[in-house]
């Protein structure tokens, strides 16, 4: 595990937690379940809730297979219904679109983690119909959890720092 700068807690994942040259720990993308599944992606847990719908989830780590191998993506779904056992993300947390930043968001407890390849995360985010694209493609306007409350929030589920993508 490892700490990505929890001591910044107004920086936007852009300026201190580059995982990869198009994401970072702490960025929020809009995707389609089965589009993470058809590429091998899913839960880590087999007895979680199951997700069909398009729903945000936040990338919170990465791990290696091994030497050349793709990087293993950690996604947690969120949700916008409260609960037992949720975790609120305060709307302050949270940066982009104001589709994600204004309506109420959730960690729905128990977390249920997913995992996927890089390749099958970059298809998935391919179709993110949250974010503001320039005319080259690449986005304009990402969406997110700022550092400090994104340690805040992964302590406040029960885990201890973020994963830093060391072999599994």
């Amino acid at each position: 595990m490892k700490n990505f700068n929890s001591d910044l807690s107004s920086a936007s994942c852009f300026e201190s937690n580059r995982v990869f040259p198009d994401f970072c720990a702490g960025q929020v993308l809009f995707l389609e379940p089965l589009v993470l599944k058809r590429g091998g992606g899913g839960p880590r847990d087999t007895g979680s809730y199951p997700l069909t719908e398009p729903h945000y989830f936040a990338l919170v780590g990465w791990r290696l297979l091994g030497a050349g191998a793709d990087r293993i993506c950690q996604l947690l779904p969120l949700s916008s219904k409260s609960g037992p056992g949720r975790t609120l993300i305060p709307q302050g947390s949270r940066y982009g679109h104001s589709s994600w930043t204004q309506p109420d968001c959730f960690v729905p407890g128990p977390p249920c983690l997913w995992e996927a390849g890089l390749s099958v995360l970059r298809a998935a985010a391919r179709l993110d119909r949250s974010l503001q694209r320039r005319p080259d493609g690449r986005w304009q306007r990402r969406n997110g959890i700022y550092s400090g409350a994104l340690q805040n929030l992964i302590r406040a589920i029960g885990g201890t720092q973020l994963s830093n993508g060391g072999a599994a």
